[in-house]
């Protein structure tokens, strides 16, 4: 089962894209997602019903 591996706010999130971006990782605006996945917390598994949400994003920046 897939599980949500980083999360952050606030200043942690902002250092955490600037590194993202530093290491080429994608990065993706999808609002919708963020909400849901921001209920998350690190080692908690993605429920189901937000797999294709999420398959369209790595689909969309490349990565399979």
């Amino acid at each position: 089962m897939p599980t949500l591996e980083v999360a952050a706010r606030g200043a942690e999130a902002i250092r955490l894209r600037q590194l993202a971006r530093r290491y080429g990782v994608p990065i993706s605006e999808h609002d919708v997602l963020a909400r849901d996945l921001s209920l998350l917390a690190p080692d908690d598994a993605i429920p189901p019903e937000l797999y294709a949400a999420i398959a369209d994003v790595l689909v969309r920046s490349g990565d399979s």
